[in-house]
């Protein structure tokens, strides 16, 4: 594509790429709206609230949560202060290594996590899971795969 016209195959990936950004971005922007509105949290807080759910003992050094959820180490931070503030986690220091700060998710947080989750399913079914067959996630888990595997 560099120097010279884009070929129909270079518009037809561009176009693509173009899809899947904006599918990516309406989603979420449902997701968003949904969870601001009926549970007073953002899609970021129930993101890093469903991450610590998963996690091992229910807990993730401030790294981890950070590369997880595709934000600098000081956005983790401000999202760690507001979930606390919540109570929906606690900030633990590692007691081999004091620099090592785990947010941890509490009782409470379980319970919002319950409260939110209803929520996001429904959305989420309603906007993308419910809209594709087990054929088209099994592609598109395959496209994506490729995509991921080659940063």
């Amino acid at each position: 594509m560099e120097g010279s016209l884009p070929t129909r195959r270079d518009l037809e990936r561009l176009a693509a790429w173009s899809d899947l950004h904006r599918a990516d971005g309406l989603l979420r922007a449902e997701l968003s709206r949904r969870l601001e509105t009926l549970t007073d949290t953002t899609l970021l807080e129930h993101e890093a609230v469903h991450r610590l759910v998963l996690a091992p003992g229910r807990r993730l050094t401030m790294y981890q949560l950070a590369d997880a959820l595709l934000v600098s180490r000081s956005g983790a931070t401000r999202l760690i202060d507001r979930l606390e503030e919540r109570g929906w986690v606690t900030r633990r220091v590692a007691p081999h290594d004091r620099r090592v700060v785990r947010a941890e998710l509490t009782r409470e947080g379980a319970a919002a996590f319950a409260r939110m989750g209803t929520v996001f399913a429904a959305a989420f079914d309603e906007r993308f899971g419910g809209l594709l067959d087990d054929t088209d996630v099994a592609e598109l888990r395959r496209v994506l795969a490729k995509l991921l595997a080659a940063r």
